[in-house]
């Protein structure tokens, strides 16, 4: 999925309403940070796309664009982060490092910072399935 991905599987099972809850959750609480948010349906749960950083951060390899996949299983309802298309960052970095070298701190800030965003989403995710769905 890339340089990073992280998983949890919270206890409690959502149906499909549930999740579209759970999903508006994470929308607002990162809309309300400046993030641009699509959320898309898909086969058993809920796609969350997070994006952040417009042209030059997309050239530069720091654009954040963070997916997170909300699906429901009999153990319960699990929230995967990982990173997106756009964020897929070995082109840029590869780029950089030819015509930008003091970008590369630059682009390693980014990539830490898109990291403690998953844990972020997961954190808003995990209360927000606790708060909607049934508790196993």
């Amino acid at each position: 999925m890339g340089l990073f991905s992280a998983e949890q599987l919270v206890a409690a099972t959502c149906d499909e309403e549930q999740l579209k809850l759970v999903a508006a959750d994470v929308s607002d609480h990162f809309n309300a940070q400046g993030y641009s948010i699509s959320v898309l349906p898909v086969n058993g749960g809920q796609q969350i796309s997070l994006h952040k950083g417009g042209t030059l951060a997309m050239l530069i390899g720091t654009q954040l664009d963070l997916r997170v996949m909300l699906t429901s299983t009999a153990a319960g309802t699990c929230v995967e982060c990982g990173v997106g298309i756009i964020g897929q960052q070995a082109i840029p970095t590869a780029l950089s490092l030819l015509l930008f070298s003091p970008l590369i701190i630059v682009q390693l800030w980014g990539l830490a910072q898109q990291s403690g965003v998953d844990d972020q989403a997961i954190s808003v995710a995990a209360a927000s399935i606790l708060k909607h769905g049934v508790k196993l």
